[in-house]
């Protein structure tokens, strides 16, 4: 062989080395990180929720591991609840599509996603809980339903869906 072509050759197998080793250092990385969050008080999800990234970023955390649909936070707060109450609406919809728990209480009030976005007065996701089949009849720890708590904060127009959201027979999903 040329020098020219055994310099040319000793390149090649140092640039495909330095990107394997880039390869395994991201790969352990993205392992600890999940691992670490997994372990602490606050899921990936939860976080990503919270802190208001992309829509992008959270669907690939839901790719890379779905069961986070599933993940409580503090007051067992889930991921649906989470993102009602940050007002997320492309989460919401994504957690909806994912098949996320739809009746998932918080255990400080015992309120719901439904509840919630009674709460946030966010017609928009309220519509997008009943055509998923929400629960309305679940009563929070002082027995409201979300229609009821809607009534009893003037918000009789959204009162009023729920209760129509109820008659045209929306269930929860299986």
């Amino acid at each position: 062989m040329k020098p020219n072509r055994i310099i040319a050759l000793s390149i090649l197998i140092t640039c495909l080395f330095c990107i394997c080793l880039a390869w395994i250092f991201y790969s352990i990385r993205i392992t600890s990180t999940t691992t670490l969050n997994k372990a602490s008080s606050i899921s990936l999800l939860l976080r990503a929720i919270q802190d208001n990234y992309n829509i992008e970023y959270i669907s690939n955390i839901l790719r890379m591991d779905p069961s986070q649909v599933y993940v409580l936070g503090v007051d067992d707060w889930s991921p649906l609840y989470s993102a009602v109450f940050h007002e997320r609406i492309a989460v919401v919809k994504e957690l909806i599509r994912r098949h996320a728990p739809l009746n998932q209480r918080a255990a400080s009030d015992g309120t719901t996603a439904l509840h919630m976005a009674v709460l946030r007065d966010n017609t928009e996701i309220v519509v997008l809980l009943l055509e998923a089949g929400i629960d309305t009849t679940i009563r929070d720890n002082n027995g409201n339903t979300a229609s009821e708590l809607a009534r009893k904060r003037s918000k009789n127009d959204v009162s009023e869906l729920i209760e129509a959201g109820k008659k045209t027979g929306h269930h929860e999903r299986h």
